[in-house]
């Protein structure tokens, strides 16, 4: 057993390292406008989930918006706003969107803090 464990410890020193690589605007600009079918799928996936995230804190979407919406919505600011691509996606989405659907005071507690 004391063997495995050494042995492990020396692969993990030679492993590369996970990395979290967080999207800023201009990525997200990128694969919002092109063409191809797999970027066009990472921005519906990428907008869709920064705005579940950010939903009730940030913004409070009217009933039956869509994912295309959403992904509009952050295209038109990113492309209307090149100041802020710098910025990480998270937050330019969550912008993005509370320029459409502002919360009111008492619903912004209604799915997490203000």
């Amino acid at each position: 057993m004391k063997k495995l464990i050494i042995a492990a410890t020396i692969f993990s020193a030679f492993a590369s390292p996970a990395r979290a690589e967080f999207f800023t605007g201009n990525t997200l600009f990128r694969i919002c406008s092109s063409g191809e079918f797999a970027d066009i799928m990472d921005c519906l996936g990428y907008t869709t989930g920064a705005s579940d995230a950010a939903q009730w804190r940030h913004f409070c979407p009217s009933e039956g918006i869509t994912r295309g919406q959403i992904r509009d919505i952050v295209f038109a600011y990113l492309r209307d706003n090149p100041e802020v691509r710098n910025q990480t996606a998270d937050l330019i989405v969550a912008a993005a969107l509370k320029r459409v659907w502002p919360c009111q005071q008492s619903n912004q507690r209604r799915g997490g803090s203000a």
